[in-house]
């Protein structure tokens, strides 16, 4: 298990929600976006050509609910099953459609700015300052942070925040300390087992930080709360309740992961494949999985541990960036699930498209058989959950 001092390692760049930066439009497919807003080629490249007609293809990841935009033209013979991901748990989705439910750590109150997007329909994040002194928890509620000094208390060194994580690891759920946080609510008032997209984000977590330093405004809370609450704190403590959440429900979780995977892995064993370890989720879903060997590696040991089964999203946009590539031949073919991300029904098609060509280029496969495998892994991820039909 590879140690992380708490702040040392985030780095600036970011963009706080889909939608945050100007989109361009290819000339040739005025409906999709380009690859890369900031590439002059890419802007002007052409939609790939379509796979083999008819076909099917489940998009395990997108957010396409947020969007009224018609679809792409394009690809009429591709049929796409969506599983919808929210960013908060009030989202609204179409009716029939399979929807993950959970907060998204972009979505967690930003320090006295707002980012420039919001979903329709859903309220800007309130500032972060109201956030801390009101949601987080009740520091009077938690229990004496435990002595072993585990890779977590390594990885994320504040008493405060190590009692609530002990908190969760020994209380039924909510413990006390949770009970009169807002955000939860909409959570355990909906029995879904499934959680997402909920996680940890390293670069959002240090321009909050920023804000958060310069604040003349900054609540009068007591040192240890500070500790409790700064930014990666207040990711982690909403990432675990909601993990464990998903464990008592039996269910599938959906995880964000940027900068975070010895974090996100830490946890998840310190949850569900600990001394004491409670029952965890079926299975986790590595979202636009952009680790590296090492972290590829300490999940599938997690998965041993465990017997959690570990998923790795596929996304154009992130996975396939081309200092990925040597970590994508490493993923075992069975657990590639394929994404688009897509925030709009614009680009969703020819992102899937895109997709599947660069997995059959690390595979050394065909078209149709990257098609076939990639459903077949959603199939079997979908159906570990207990009466959960409506996900294929």
């Amino acid at each position: 298990m590879r140690g992380a001092s708490l702040l040392l390692l985030l780095r600036p760049s970011m963009s706080f929600l889909p939608g945050s930066e100007p989109r361009s439009f290819s000339a040739a497919c005025p409906c999709c976006p380009a690859p890369s807003s900031s590439a002059a080629s890419a802007a002007a490249s052409p939609p790939p050509p379509p796979l083999p007609s008819p076909c099917f293809l489940y998009d395990t990841h997108c957010h396409t609910h947020l969007s009224r935009l018609p679809a792409c033209p394009s690809y009429p013979d591709l049929s796409v099953r969506p599983v919808l991901q929210s960013v908060t748990p009030a989202d609204v989705s179409p009716p029939g459609v399979p929807r993950f439910v959970g907060l998204h750590p972009w979505y967690l109150p930003k320090a006295r700015g707002v980012p420039p997007y919001a979903p329709a329909g859903l309220p800007p994040p309130p500032a972060f300052e109201a956030y801390l002194a009101e949601n987080v928890c009740s520091l009077e509620d938690l229990p004496p942070p435990p002595a072993a000094n585990s890779a977590v208390s390594l990885l994320l060194p504040s008493p405060p925040l190590l009692s609530l994580l002990h908190s969760l690891l020994t209380s039924p759920f909510p413990p006390p300390a949770l009970r009169t946080v807002t955000w939860l609510r909409p959570l355990l008032s909906s029995p879904s087992p499934l959680i997402g997209e909920i996680g940890l984000d390293k670069p959002a977590a240090k321009k909050d930080l920023k804000y958060v330093l310069a604040s003349p405004s900054y609540p009068p809370l007591p040192p240890a709360a500070k500790q409790l609450l700064s930014p990666l704190h207040a990711q982690v403590a909403a990432f675990s309740a909601q993990l464990v959440l998903c464990g008592d429900r039996r269910g599938l979780c959906s995880v964000h992961s940027v900068k975070a995977a010895p974090y996100v892995a830490a946890l998840l064993r310190y949850f569900f494949a600990g001394e004491g370890a409670r029952a965890g989720p079926r299975g986790v879903v590595m979202h636009s999985f952009s680790g590296d060997r090492e972290d590829y590696r300490e999940l599938r040991e997690f998965e041993g541990e465990s017997g959690v089964r570990v998923y790795f999203g596929y996304s154009r946009a992130v996975s396939g960036r081309s200092r990925s590539r040597d970590v994508w031949e490493e993923v075992s073919r069975d657990r590639v699930l394929l994404e688009s991300d897509a925030v709009d029904e614009r680009g969703q098609k020819r992102a899937l498209v895109e997709g599947v060509r660069e997995i059959g280029r690390i595979w050394g496969k065909g078209d149709m058989e990257v098609v076939d495998a990639v459903n077949r892994n959603w199939e079997e991820c979908g159906g570990l959950v207990e009466g959960a039909t409506a996900l294929t």
